[in-house]
């Protein structure tokens, strides 16, 4: 039988635990110190990073046992409520799991500590020093962008170049075109009389949702520095523009990008080489089937979504009319049913002639919102089941065929069962009895 492995590294020293005493395979000795194995969800709670959602752990409290991970002055030490790295495997050779683990609560005999994911601190907006000598954020600039602001000036005739090539550069002030040259790092007009200013250019890192993501991998220096693609179907083609001015996470800013491009990702060990992948997915694509047989199930579920009347993706186009700019809001409308709640997304567009490329995407994010949620639970941990996978299972007892999407996957190590969920097709399963 499969035995749950965690490694905990205290102040540098790995400590190897599971519910059990026991040898593994590669001669790691573990201590039974694990008093309640984990329950973990990895899933999304908003946007479109899938990660842990839930977890707990809980360890046995022995601040007297030097073998401990949490004996002696490292006993102490957690009091200060510090975050701990963690790999859980089960049956694996690398870890299913990497992040950290906070204390949450302690007792006489036990510890709870809360999982969390693995933080990445890089931030996507840069800050630069304005011509004042202020400390201002520089945007942002991935895909084709027109007629975007603002722009941080840096000089009297010059401004920051927010992540633009160098080329295909233009600049304008109140209509009037006055852009002279740029390198990679400033933007020089001819004139400036200190009006409104927007600039139209393209991204260095390209103008695609696969390249964004390659330059997530790479910034957060994972160890794959571009995304594994695998899952999708569009994001090699699918163009966006994105102009970014706040503050924020670059897996933040990522997360809402995915959202925005009905994607979504998550970073996990490639369980061949355990490298640390950042692996993208298009909710839209619909790969191969895998059955589930009907045997092998414990429960399943089904949640019917509210009615939806229609998903809107929204966006703002700034045109130049005459020495005039001009501001207005678009909305893109993908209608289902006359009554109803509205979806609205974020659209990365800034042209009128954006509408059709914001119609398949709110077409496609509609066409999943309006199924229903299956939930299948099966015997023993599915290691190998991944977030973006697709199962078809005739569930008699229900006289229910399910074809289903895995948008989150759960692990009860205690148990020792998986339960996946996600947006399904259902139909009526016809028997012969």
């Amino acid at each position: 039988m499969a035995q749950i492995e965690i490694k905990i590294t205290v102040s540098g020293t790995d400590y190897f635990v599971s519910d059990t005493e026991y040898m593994s395979n590669d001669g790691t000795y573990y201590h039974g110190f694990i008093d309640s194995a984990p329950n973990l969800t990895l899933g999304s709670s908003r946007g479109g990073f899938l990660t842990v959602r839930s977890g707990m752990l809980v360890l046995t409290s022995e601040p007297d046992n030097s073998e401990h991970p949490f004996g002696l002055a490292r006993f102490t030490a957690l009091l200060s409520q510090s975050a701990y790295a963690v790999e859980i495997k089960f049956d694996t050779i690398h870890a299913l799991f990497a992040g950290s683990i906070v204390l949450d609560q302690i007792s006489n005999d036990q510890l709870r500590f809360v999982f969390y994911a693995t933080e990445y601190s890089a931030q996507a907006i840069s800050t630069v020093t304005d011509s004042d000598g202020n400390t201002q954020y520089n945007p942002f600039s991935h895909g084709a962008i027109s007629n975007r602001q603002p722009l941080v000036q840096t000089g009297a005739n010059a401004f920051r170049n927010p992540g633009l090539a160098t080329s295909g550069i233009t600049v304008h002030e109140e209509g009037a075109d006055r852009f002279s040259s740029a390198t990679s790092t400033t933007i020089t007009t001819a004139s400036y009389a200190g009006g409104n200013v927007v600039v139209s250019g393209t991204g260095t890192n390209g103008t695609t949702v696969e390249q964004f993501f390659d330059y997530v991998a790479n910034t957060l220096s994972l160890d794959v520095t571009t995304a594994d693609t695998t899952k999708t179907t569009s994001a090699s083609s699918r163009v966006i523009h994105l102009y970014e001015r706040q503050p924020q996470l670059l897996i933040d800013l990522a997360s809402s990008v995915a959202e925005s491009t009905n994607h979504e990702f998550h970073i996990s060990k490639n369980p061949t080489d355990g490298n640390t992948t950042l692996y993208l997915i298009d909710r839209a694509n619909n790969p191969t089937a895998t059955v589930i047989e009907d045997i092998d199930v414990i429960s399943t579920s089904y949640k019917l979504p509210f009615p939806i009347a229609s998903v809107s993706g929204d966006y703002f186009v700034t045109e130049r009319k005459a020495t005039q700019l001009f501001t207005q809001g678009v909305s893109v409308v993908a209608s289902n049913v006359p009554i109803g709640s509205t979806i609205k997304k974020n659209m990365l567009a800034d042209k009128i002639s954006q509408v059709s490329e914001v119609s398949t995407i709110i077409t496609a994010i509609k066409n999943i919102e309006i199924k229903p949620t299956a939930s299948i639970t099966v015997a023993d941990i599915k290691t190998s089941w991944k977030p973006g996978d697709r199962f078809t299972l005739n569930r008699q007892s229900d006289l229910i065929s399910i074809d289903m999407l895995v948008r989150s996957i759960s692990y009860n190590f205690v148990s020792q069962d998986t339960t996946i969920s996600g947006d399904a097709t259902l139909t009526e399963f016809l028997t012969n009895r």
